[in-house]
This record gives C-alpha cells, sequence and structure tokens, in this order.
C-alpha cells in the first residue's frame, strides 16, 4: 500500500473511535479529541486502511464506462421526473429510480459526485449508502452538505477539481 497520510490515518482513527463510541451523539463530546488521544486507534487506522484500499481502489478504481453512464442518465432522468414536485425527503429518496442508482453500486459513486457538482441535489443518501462515510454529518445546510461532499471526493480522485458554483 502506498504511503498514507497522517490526515487519512487521523480521519480512519476518528471513524474508529465514532464507530464504538457511545458518547458519539453527546454535543458536549468531543470525539476528535478523544480520537487523538487513543493510542491504540492509530494502528488500528493504519491496517483498516491497509484492509480497505484494494477493495476501494477495485470498487472506485474503475472509471465509469459507457453503458453505466448512460444507465445512470436514464435512472437520473426517471428520478428526476418522478421527485420533481416532491417535497417528501422520504418520497424522494425511496423512489425507484433513485434506489436503482444505489444498486449499481460504488462504481456509480463518481457519477453522482458529478450529478452533484453540476446540479446539487438530494444524492446525500445514496452517497451515505453507497460509500458507507457520512461526510455531511454535521451541516447544518445543503450547500455546507454538497461542498463536504464534493471535497470529500476530490480527496479520493473520484472527480476532479470543479469551479466554485
Amino acid at each position: 500500500m502506498p504511503d498514507v497520510p497522517e490526515a487519512a490515518i487521523a480521519a480512519a482513527a476518528l471513524a474508529i473511535h465514532r464507530a464504538a463510541c457511545p458518547l458519539r451523539d453527546d454535543p458536549d463530546h468531543d470525539c476528535a479529541r478523544d480520537a487523538a488521544h487513543e493510542e491504540m486507534l492509530i494502528p488500528r487506522a493504519r491496517a483498516a486502511l491497509e484492509a480497505a484500499a484494494p477493495l476501494l481502489a477495485e470498487a472506485w478504481g474503475a472509471k465509469p464506462d459507457d453503458e453505466l453512464r448512460r444507465r445512470f442518465a436514464e435512472l437520473r432522468h426517471d428520478w428526476h421526473a418522478a421527485t420533481l414536485f416532491e417535497s417528501n425527503l422520504e418520497h424522494i429518496i425511496l423512489d425507484l429510480s433513485y434506489q436503482q442508482i444505489i444498486g449499481l453500486g460504488p462504481r456509480v459513486v463518481p457519477l453522482v459526485l458529478e450529478d452533484l457538482a453540476g446540479k446539487g441535489g438530494h444524492w446525500f443518501w445514496a452517497l451515505l449508502v453507497l460509500t458507507g462515510n457520512d461526510e455531511a454529518r454535521g451541516e447544518q445546510t445543503m450547500e455546507g452538505a454538497r461542498q463536504a461532499w464534493l471535497r470529500w471526493g476530490r480527496g479520493q480522485g473520484l472527480i476532479p477539481e470543479v469551479p466554485s458554483a
């Protein structure tokens, strides 16, 4: 595995801490502080990244092919048409076309991020399910959540740098 930046190790340690922390939902608890002080998490984080790296590289390394792009565009169109005037978020994300996009698997993440960068929208649930990450946790606005996911996508090399919207 290539050298992993210390920031990635720290982020992995924090993710490991949060997964097991009984106080993670307590607004007065600082998981980041605790994770930084738990020496045992650094080796665990490094091991987790080493184990996950080949799987992520395989899933995300494959560029979306023309067939995947075509299917994604078709499903996205159907989803937008079906939910254009829908205000209930549950109905929006439970739409069959949206669920089928999730069913396309991790290879669709770059396409979802590209769409999020260009058009915005309610992609946060799909990204959470597809990646297992909650990059928008703590964000108070749709734009904040959008920017958090786009930063993550650029950091993962899944999307190119995009101009600010």
